[in-house]
């Protein structure tokens, strides 16, 4: 869903702060061309600015590597990554939200109001970011292109009227947390847990589920999940290109990218049964999606049936494009 972005910088020009771009037109940098790597569990792409992410993850906490240049791009910047964490989505849908960041530590946490991406309503989640790998320097708050030093910082789209109008001003906010230049290996970890349930939660899950900011292990841990999703598959590719191989293998993959299992994870109500999500949508993946899953994995695939007649014992609906703990479009009067 895009929610939460982090974003890094090498070093700020002449050593300041200010002078780091937090508007989200400024800081873009283009990838270099050959550097994305994707696997079941892990992603890696290097950017223009020789800033290289790595990315893998658990149930409901992400782990990004990332590793520095010598110097920054900007031959007037010294090594001092700073890391922004923007309270938003990547569709900039937000209507409200809120960030602490915690001196001690550097721990950012922060909600933000969403809306779904195909649906209608709004959503709350909430994140916990932690990092690793070098000393802390300075931390704070930003509101549009200003940092500054606040520990705490709350936002709200400033067209009351119509929060959702797409020509209201996006007033980007977050949380930076500068840093001492990192060990020999210039690398740094970002670990970020999510919840829909609170700030404590979204903690509680970073906490249990990457205690230790081992990145080669939680690696290790995704791709065998992934390996035994897969291993049910067994194909003769018959000489069929690489190209068509790879679409095939690929399809399997995002078969089982969602729904999603978002069990414990809902506070719209208390029930023992599963819940899951993101049904995007069933009106066409009924034809494909789920009859695949019934023969690959049985054992998703009746968890979410169970889990649609938990959402029609408390809405009174089968859903049929549920997202977010939204409802779907076809919930709505004019269909």
């Amino acid at each position: 869903m895009g929610n939460f972005p982090i974003f890094p910088f090498a070093g700020c020009r002449n050593d300041n702060v200010t002078n780091c771009r937090f508007q989200k037109y400024q800081r873009s940098s283009p990838r270099v061309q050959g550097s994305v790597k994707a696997t079941p569990g892990y992603f890696a792409v290097t950017m223009n600015n020789q800033i290289k992410a790595e990315m893998t993850v658990t149930n409901k906490t992400a782990l990004y590597r990332f590793t520095f240049p010598e110097r920054p791009i900007d031959s007037n910047a010294t090594l001092s990554p700073l890391f922004i964490v923007d309270i938003d989505d990547l569709p900039n849908t937000k209507t409200e939200g809120s960030v602490t960041v915690t001196a001690s530590n550097g721990r950012v946490s922060g909600t933000g109001l969403f809306e779904p991406s195909f649906g209608t309503g709004r959503y709350r989640s909430f994140f916990c970011a932690d990092f690793k790998g070098a000393e802390i320097r300075d931390l704070g708050v930003y509101s549009d292109s200003r940092p500054v030093s606040n520990l705490t910082l709350s936002v709200a789209r400033p067209n009351e009227t119509n929060p959702f109008d797409p020509n209201a001003p996006a007033f980007p906010a977050g949380a930076w947390v500068q840093f001492k230049q990192p060990a020999e290996d210039r690398t740094m970890l970002v670990r970020v847990g999510l919840s829909f349930i609170s700030e404590a939660q979204a903690c509680s899950n970073a906490e249990k589920e990457i205690p230790d900011f081992g990145f080669e292990k939680v690696l290790r841990v995704a791709e065998e999940a992934w390996r035994e999703k897969l291993n049910v598959v067994e194909i003769d590719d018959g000489g069929a290109s690489e190209d068509l191989v790879t679409t095939f293998w690929s399809g399997i993959y995002r078969t089982m990218i969602s729904p999603q299992d978002y069990t414990g994870e809902n506070p719209l109500w208390k029930s023992s049964e599963p819940y899951y999500d993101s049904f995007y949508c069933i009106w066409d993946s009924f034809r494909s999606i789920h009859p695949l899953l019934t023969l690959v994995d049985p054992y998703s695939q009746t968890q979410m049936i169970r889990a649609l007649l938990d959402i029609y014992r408390h809405t009174g609906k089968l859903p049929d494009c549920r997202m977010s703990l939204c409802k779907g479009m076809s919930d709505l009067s004019h269909f």
